[in-house]
């Protein structure tokens, strides 16, 4: 795992090249161990709900299910896609000459785990109560079950192909949760930490150290108003400075374009007049 955690400091070009030779399981087990299971929870959880649903069916229904659907009302029956199904194993025989098809038991679990037919939702005039949260809760326990099937599927030699697609599929899910998640979910954490300290400073403490905090905070509120201010004296001064250089440069240079033009002499012939 030192090993990859080095790669980070390569270029870029030398970044493609050595991602192209990592297997499927080493680029899972390093994702695991930057983004585990709780903090793949605490991105998910800083995304809005629709667009934690707009993920989840972009990156994982779309990738692995299809349905039909009678009428525009009716339910939608889920199914694997045929170029997904096509990589599962099968199990063929045959009762009072009908053949029947009898697959894994991994193709019922991913066709539940994988759609969102049961996801909380308005209907005709009826909203539920916390719809919001009960459709975000919907999402985070569908995206913990994909986490712990997909990033833990092993198989045989002669189904690589299922696992390397399953495992591809929960790649790029993590990434993208990582790419909307990450920033929120810190800003939260540290939102939720200034508030519990706040907290702490209101109730425990005792009176003198209170008001010693009291006046700090006053401090550092003029120290960083004095340190603006500064700052401020400063960007004005250094745009005068550049100002009145520029003015010098503009003087120097017509200065120069004025010596460097060539000077016209006139030569008047005097006029002899004949006497």
């Amino acid at each position: 795992m030192s090993v990859l955690n080095s790669i980070s400091k390569l270029p870029n070009e030398l970044k493609c090249c050595i991602f192209n030779y990592i297997d499927i399981d080493s680029r899972i087990e390093l994702m695991t161990y930057v983004c585990n299971k709780r903090a793949f929870l605490e991105y998910i959880d800083a995304i809005s709900t629709e667009k934690n649903v707009q993920l989840f069916e972009n990156f994982i229904t779309n990738k692995i299910l299809t349905y039909k659907q009678r009428t525009a009302n009716s339910y939608k029956s889920w199914y694997i896609k045929s170029s997904v199904s096509k990589l599962f194993p099968v199990l063929k025989y045959k009762i009072d000459n009908r053949e029947v098809l009898s697959r894994n038991r991994i193709y019922d679990v991913l066709t539940r785990i994988a759609n969102t037919e049961y996801i909380p939702r308005r209907r005709d005039n009826y909203t539920p109560h916390n719809l919001e949260w009960k459709r975000q809760r919907f999402i985070e326990e569908r995206a913990c079950d994909m986490y712990n099937v997909f990033s833990s599927f092993e198989c045989d030699a002669s189904h690589e192909k299922l696992k390397y697609f399953l495992k591809k599929v929960l790649l790029h899910y993590i990434i993208i949760i990582i790419i909307n998640g990450k920033e929120r979910a810190l800003e939260k954490i540290t939102q939720k930490k200034r508030a519990e300290i706040k907290l702490w400073l209101k109730r425990s403490l005792p009176k003198p150290l209170k008001h010693a905090a009291i006046l700090y905070q006053r401090r550092a509120k003029l120290r960083e108003k004095e340190r603006l201010k500064i700052a401020k004296q400063n960007a004005k001064a250094n745009a005068k400075r550049l100002k009145q250089k520029m003015k010098e440069e503009e003087k120097i240079r017509k200065k120069e374009e004025k010596n460097s033009k060539p000077k016209v002499v006139i030569i008047r012939r005097k006029r002899i007049l004949n006497s």
